[in-house]
């Protein structure tokens, strides 16, 4: 069998200009708006990681819920993506990594809470790349599977087991005997004192 190595082709002269071309104008851009950050660049297999260096507080380099972020990794990816042939990923401070360890516990707290309960669990919305982490952190569980619902920016994903349409009824409790409490025809109280 190949190494893993040996499946990742090594990059063109094309592709690796492109990479310092995407550098050179993600720097440009972020300067554009406001924010002197330094843009480093790491090459991983199938993935190159722009990290922003920044001096001013990088949370709003990250924005809410990383929104901010997820944007300007979108513009790079529509504007260089396809020149270059490889996934391009933007991180600040190390945000990405810790929020992939975020939603990996989150997917493990629901699944311990699903098996615990036997009912699905509704995980609050996120978007596409971090549903697509919790679906993969659920397939450690066999007997839990997951299912998208609902539509953008409400979508989220629903964690449930897999054989819950499958269960059977709990038994249902004894049928209450002809003639009610205490036995009486009618049954229930006629207003008589205890006593009688």
């Amino acid at each position: 069998m190949e190494d893993t190595e040996d499946l990742v082709q090594p990059l063109t002269l094309e592709q690796q200009s492109a990479i310092v071309q995407a550098r050179d104008w993600l720097a440009d851009l972020l300067q554009g708006i406001g924010h002197g950050a330094e843009v480093g660049l790491r090459v991983e297999a199938e993935t190159i990681i722009f990290s922003l260096e920044s001096e001013d507080d990088a949370g709003t380099l990250i924005g809410r819920k990383g929104q901010t972020l997820d944007s300007l990794q979108y513009l790079t990816n529509v504007a260089y993506s396809q020149r270059i042939g490889r996934r391009l990923t933007l991180d600040v401070a190390d945000y990405r990594s810790r929020h992939l360890s975020k939603l990996i516990e989150q997917a493990q707290a629901a699944a311990a809470r699903v098996r615990d309960t036997g009912r699905p669990l509704r995980l609050p919305p996120m978007n596409a790349s971090d549903r697509r982490v919790v679906h993969t952190a659920i397939l450690e569980f066999p007997d839990l599977a997951t299912a998208s619902h609902g539509e953008e920016p409400f979508r989220c994903v629903i964690v449930e087991p897999k054989d819950r349409r499958f269960k059977p009824m709990p038994p249902r409790p004894p049928a209450r005997k002809p003639g009610g409490f205490g036995g009486r025809p009618g049954g229930g109280f006629r207003g008589r004192g205890f006593g009688d």
